[in-house]
């Protein structure tokens, strides 16, 4: 290598471990995270909702049966169950609408514990 190619390569080297030390050091500050994507987070708290009445059977054996968002006991996340929520948060399941069970979750956030 000639002088002026090792002094780039070099230049190229402290300039690559500069920026890797300052996102090291700026995703290690807590100050400097990122606030959750509020669509995100409530599709979370619906997901966990939902699952905390189908896994305490809150919601009647009849309105799961063939439903295509579930394996089992476990809920998938997809069209039908998009389509399923948006047609059912209004029903009551022990006391409350799915829209309060969902707002519950989604206010508490990841500190919510399904409470059945």
């Amino acid at each position: 290598m000639t002088g002026s190619s090792e002094r780039a390569a070099r230049l190229s080297i402290a300039i690559t471990l500069m920026t890797l030390l300052s996102t090291t050091a700026c995703n290690n500050n807590p100050r400097h995270t990122e606030s959750p994507d509020p669509i995100s987070l409530h599709k979370t708290a619906i997901i966990k909702a939902v699952q905390c009445l189908v896994d305490n059977h809150a919601i009647p054996e009849d309105e799961l049966r063939g439903v295509e968002w579930l394996d089992g006991r476990r809920l998938i996340p997809n069209a039908a169950f998009t389509d399923w929520y948006s047609t059912h948060e209004n029903a009551k399941y022990r006391g409350q609408s799915l829209l309060a069970w969902t707002d519950q979750a989604e206010k508490a956030g990841s500190a919510w514990r399904c409470p059945l």
